[in-house]
């Protein structure tokens, strides 16, 4: 997040529910809600691991994409 209070952006509505943690899907966890899953998220847990200093991702697609919101103003 960025500290300016003049900075909108559009929030990212996710589809779905939140997997049960009793029974977690396999892969990523997050994989059934995201809109840009391929076939790895659904076999592999992604690594977690440091992409800038102090910000962390775990996913697969992290260096493919680019989500750090839309200005809406």
């Amino acid at each position: 997040p960025k500290p300016d209070p003049d900075l909108r952006m559009t929030r990212i509505i996710l589809p779905g529910d939140v997997p049960n943690p009793a029974s977690p899907p396999p892969g990523c966890k997050f994989h059934p809600r995201c809109r840009y899953t391929e076939d790895i998220c659904k076999k592999q847990v992604p690594a977690f691991r440091e992409i800038a200093p102090d910000h962390f991702v775990a996913c697969h697609l992290a260096d493919k994409l680019s989500l750090a919101g839309i200005p809406t103003g």
